[in-house]
């Protein structure tokens, strides 16, 4: 067996290596060591790693992740499928559901979250989420209308933004407005309650009571 005598680029020391070695490195174009230790430093220079980063590698394996999720993902998904059906796999899905337990709870408390699911049922029984402001005479969603239980649809007759202009300018609130109407009212000698101003909105409307409490605070 004919060898030949090399110099490794790392350490610079002598070794011998077979020449069908040689001759397949050469057709291959790579390069030679003397031994694995070597090997790795080199392969570490080749590939320029120790000029990068942590945060640059970092980069780069999640980009490289992504593009192997795109390539394998019906691969991935039959698999998680057959593994959520095993024993082992509801095993797993029962610790995830317990541990996450606390954090769902809280999300499901927050009132976007609420909101949210009282459209959905909303939808699902077919009622329809808009409502006429008395003010602008506009359709909006209900959620933009303040939440007050003495109405018929628990909503203000009035929608947000006309309540901030409209009580901005007076200073006043809605229950001042309402106890100055039925005060009106009693003087009249008629026997509505504020849960009768409720259904019936053509009294409370805004021209009218804003006319009454600046006739009233004169």
């Amino acid at each position: 067996m004919k060898t030949i005598e090399l110099t490794c680029p790392i350490c610079n020391n002598h070794y011998f290596k077979s020449t069908s070695h040689y001759n397949r490195a050469v057709k291959l174009n790579a390069k030679m060591y003397c031994s694995k230790a070597c090997f790795y430093i080199g392969r570490k220079l080749d590939s320029d790693k120790h000029l990068k980063t942590p945060e640059q590698l970092k980069e780069e394996k999640a980009q490289y992740d992504k593009v192997r999720r795109k390539e394998k993902r019906d691969e991935l998904k039959l698999k998680a499928q057959q593994y959520n059906q095993t024993e082992a796999g509801r095993a797993t899905q029962k610790r995830s559901r317990e541990k996450r337990k606390k954090y769902h709870v809280e999300y499901c408390r927050r009132f976007e979250q609420r909101t949210k699911e009282r459209l959905r049922n909303r939808r699902k029984n077919g009622l329809t989420d808009l409502k006429t402001c008395l003010c602008c005479n506009k359709e909006k969603q209900r959620i933009e209308f303040e939440s007050y239980l003495i109405f018929p649809d628990k909503r203000l007759y009035m929608c947000k933004e006309c309540e901030e202009k409209d009580f901005n300018e007076l200073n006043i609130t809605l229950r001042e407005v309402l106890a100055t109407i039925r005060s009106v009212l009693v003087k009249t000698k008629s026997n509505l309650k504020v849960k009768d101003i409720a259904k019936y909105p053509y009294l409370i409307e805004t021209h009218k009571y804003l006319l009454l409490l600046k006739r009233l605070t004169k």
